[in-house]
């Protein structure tokens, strides 16, 4: 990818903004792709701080994702992002991480909902 076209990936709009699946489409539909905090740590704990800005979907190891580091088996990479969420349809809400590597803890509002491993 050209030097340019890098540069103009600032995160203040998702950079990839296409819905996944068309067919499935729901108006409640949130992108969050774009800027997010990361940390890496050399244990599980959830960080009190963060170490600087991701952009995903880009992987740390990435130049594109705006980190270029390599993880380190043991290590814990965290993610961070705030968002507001749509007015629910049915009350529920689907979080979908499409390029988790081996597994994910997801919180919310600093606390673990009930969630289910892809197999």
């Amino acid at each position: 990818m050209s030097q340019d076209r890098t540069d103009r990936m600032t995160g203040a709009e998702p950079v990839w903004q296409e819905y996944p699946r068309p067919q499935l489409q729901r108006r409640s539909y949130i992108n969050l792709n774009g800027v997010w905090e990361y940390a890496i740590r050399e244990d599980s704990k959830q960080p009190q701080t963060f170490d600087g800005d991701i952009l995903v979907p880009f992987s740390p190891e990435s130049r594109l994702s705006g980190v270029e580091k390599k993880l380190v088996p043991r290590q814990t990479l965290w993610y961070r992002r705030l968002f507001e969420t749509p007015e629910l349809d049915g009350g529920r809400l689907l979080l979908h991480f499409g390029a988790v590597d081996q597994s994910c803890r997801v919180y919310v509002n600093g606390l673990r909902p009930d969630w289910r491993k892809a197999t």
